[in-house]
């Protein structure tokens, strides 16, 4: 198939997914748009989507969907760090693999399926990041680590064409409401400790976006793993730094050794691995103190992903839009 079939975009009206869509249509890429009937979707419609309302869950549902198209981008899923038991996570992201996984199979179509690097656990990787063991120490994590495992064993021998795009935690950019918080923190100067050593390796969502169209490219191979990141992570104490400056905020906090956070995230994924259990401020001891890396190498040299921005641009694009939103 070819880019004159339509796109299907499970999750288009999320953060990635809106972006996603846009750049497909600016690319005159004929796009459907599957969202949930509560989802306003007002931007999109006026770019010439092809709007479907339903639960990506729901089997006849994406089979309906995905007549004619050449490419299915599966970013639906269940999200967030504590909100459900794993259990529910699982359940429900496999749910939503499942679907899209048929609907792609039964039109003969390439399945790009999100994931996230989060099914690493943050450990700073020895080796290229997609070809490393999955290990992941959170209940999302490992649901994503599931729907992976199950990619390959399920629906990969089956003839399912498919590519798995594991995307960097706190994406940023234009939109990304989830750095909110922390932009709002820094404004007010809630940094009063800050433990040293932690690293971000996000990515803007612009390039995600650019990564996630070269998955579904000429040059990606069916049944591979790429890494959607920036090209390096950023010290977390410098990108913090960046955000005081941007918004003129005193940002003095007291440094503290990070050798102890470090050792209580290394006590969480422990208990994680023997109880699947999440130690409180495990994620936050992880982000804060711990430099995450993850190689993207042969990413870009599979693929030729070049991202533009870093991480510290990633951000300073989302507080530039913030700004403009009237949300700082």
């Amino acid at each position: 198939m070819t880019e004159s079939h339509p796109a299907l975009v499970t999750g288009a009206a999320g953060f990635i997914g809106r972006r996603l869509v846009s750049a497909l249509r600016g690319a005159d890429q004929p796009v459907r748009a599957l969202v949930r009937p509560e989802h306003e979707v007002d931007d999109l419609q006026t770019l010439g989507v092809e709007i479907l309302r339903g639960d990506a869950a729901d089997a006849q549902t994406m089979v309906e969907a995905a007549k004619g198209c050449g490419t299915i981008y599966h970013l639906a899923a269940a999200r967030g760090p504590k909100k459900l038991s794993l259990h529910a996570y699982e359940r429900l992201n496999t749910a939503l693999l499942d679907a899209a996984a048929s609907a792609a199979l039964g039109a003969g179509a390439v399945l790009v399926a999100a994931s996230t690097v989060s099914v690493l656990g943050g450990c700073p990787p020895g080796a290229p990041a997609n070809s490393l063991p999955l290990r992941p120490n959170t209940r999302y994590g490992a649901s994503r680590a599931a729907c992976e495992t199950r990619l390959a064993g399920h629906w990969g021998p089956r003839g399912l064409d498919w590519r798995i795009a594991r995307i960097a935690e706190r994406v940023a950019g234009p939109g990304a409401r989830d750095w909110r918080g922390v932009v709002c923190a820094v404004r007010d100067s809630c940094y009063r400790w800050l433990p040293t050593g932690g690293a971000m390796h996000s990515c803007d969502v612009d390039d995600v976006v650019a990564g996630l169209r070269l998955c579904a490219g000429d040059r990606a191979q069916a049944g591979q793993t790429y890494v959607l990141t920036a090209s390096e992570p950023e010290p977390m104490e410098s990108l913090l730094q960046g955000i005081a400056d941007m918004l003129g905020a005193d940002f003095a906090p007291r440094r503290l050794p990070g050798g102890p956070a470090r050792a209580y995230k290394r006590l969480g994924d422990a208990v994680f691995k023997a109880f699947r259990h999440e130690l409180p401020y495990a994620f936050t001891a992880r982000i804060y103190a711990w430099p995450s890396r993850y190689d993207g190498a042969d990413t870009g040299r599979q693929l030729g992903f070049a991202p533009r921005f870093t991480v510290a641009e990633a951000v300073q694009r989302s507080v530039r839009w913030m700004q403009a939103e009237g949300l700082v």
